[in-house]
């Protein structure tokens, strides 16, 4: 792999699959903040922007924006506020919570400046945070009449709509598409001889309480919706200390639960999803008594598509975790983080010349035996 000029921060690798007719590019960007900013973490991406949060050189917890390259960040800390957080990222719009002097977090939006910002937290509210954004919609969770509620907005405090099933102790949405809502409900505890459970499902809403879905398949114990695109949901599965914590991807309904963990992999996570991608992590044997790895993974809805994104990095690289994806259906832009030499890089991953769905199983075949002829 050539390293580009080390003022880019760019490096490339160019598989090409003449079978497909088609060049797979993987490129990545490190985003770290000049100014004496640290562990510098994007959780979402657009198009043309990406939004997360980190730690200013005095220890303030700052939301932060970029537009694909390290010089274009933002510090999007509104006046006044002791923290803040980004956790999600729509065209020019990012949304998460900032907590002020006297008063806990507050959800909000901003507009790619600090002076933006927009105080989403409804009347009542203790607390309220907000995970994601799709168009006019955001949601996210309330501390409201004792109970987390999960709930969405449309751009103002007295938007919020609360989304929190009567069946449920708590709840939260992380993510929506714009009409449709992915999350998670607390059911409680269950007890064993040798320990307990949180009793979590993963949770799919059409806009009201009352459309709550409960996605958690059988025989799982716990499970999670992070994501969603279109008509699907994306996430995790635990089903249990002898098979571990999966990626999982549901349709709607806990039957249409599909496996995505890969075959290499000991259990994996969905973060993000868009279009026909998901994205998240995939823990790795490193074999040879050495401790397992962590690798940024992307996956096309089955276990087989997974590509470990990680190979597109130097080989000083240790662990990577994405969390975001965009995608427009021949470009993939990918956010999340990445370690080496013991420190925390922000990271912008973008894929190009991705193949029709037909030939995913090809190009993900071909990767796979890529990554491991370099490990020879």
């Amino acid at each position: 792999m050539r390293l580009a000029p080390k003022n880019l921060l760019l490096a490339l690798i160019t598989l090409h699959l003449p079978l497909i007719g088609n060049a797979l590019t993987i490129s990545y960007t490190d985003l770290t903040p000049v100014g004496g900013y640290r562990l510098a973490t994007p959780y979402g991406t657009s198009d043309s922007m990406q939004a997360g949060y980190g730690y200013t050189s005095q220890g303030g917890l700052h939301a932060m924006a970029w537009s694909g390259t390290a010089s274009s960040f933002v510090d999007l800390n509104p006046s006044g506020a002791r923290s803040s957080v980004a956790y999600g990222v729509s065209g020019n719009q990012q949304v998460g919570s900032a907590a002020f002097d006297g008063v806990n977090s507050r959800a909000g939006i901003w507009y790619g400046t600090a002076a933006s910002f927009v105080n989403l937290n409804p009347a009542g509210a203790i607390v309220s945070e907000a995970f994601a954004t799709s168009g006019n919609q955001q949601v996210g969770q309330v501390y409201l009449n004792g109970v987390w509620r999960a709930g969405r907005w449309s751009g103002t405090a007295a938007s919020f709509v609360d989304l929190h099933p009567a069946v449920a102790i708590s709840s939260a949405a992380y993510a929506t598409s714009g009409s449709t809502q992915a999350g998670q409900v607390y059911y409680g505890v269950q007890y064993y001889n040798n320990g307990s459970l949180r009793i979590d499902h993963a949770a799919l809403w059409s806009g009201t309480a009352a459309s709550f879905v409960d996605l958690h398949p059988a025989g799982a114990l716990t499970s999670k919706a992070s994501a969603i695109s279109g008509d699907r949901q994306g996430g995790e599965v635990y089903f249990g200390s002898g098979i571990g914590l999966h990626a999982a991807l549901w349709s709607g309904t806990a039957e249409s639960f599909v496996d995505l963990n890969p075959a290499v992999a000991i259990s994996s996570r969905i973060y993000g999803m868009s279009g026909d991608a998901q994205v998240g992590l995939a823990f790795l044997a490193a074999g040879g008594g050495l401790p397992d790895r962590v690798h940024a993974g992307l996956w096309f809805g089955t276990a087989e598509s997974f590509i470990d994104l990680h190979t597109a990095l130097g080989s000083d690289f240790v662990d990577s975790i994405a969390y975001g994806v965009w995608t427009d259906g021949s470009t993939i832009k990918v956010v999340g983080e990445a370690q080496r030499n013991g420190l925390h890089q922000p990271t912008l991953w973008t894929i190009t010349g991705v193949p029709e769905p037909s030939s995913m199983a090809l190009l993900c075949g071909y990767i796979i035996a890529a990554a491991c002829f370099r490990k020879r």
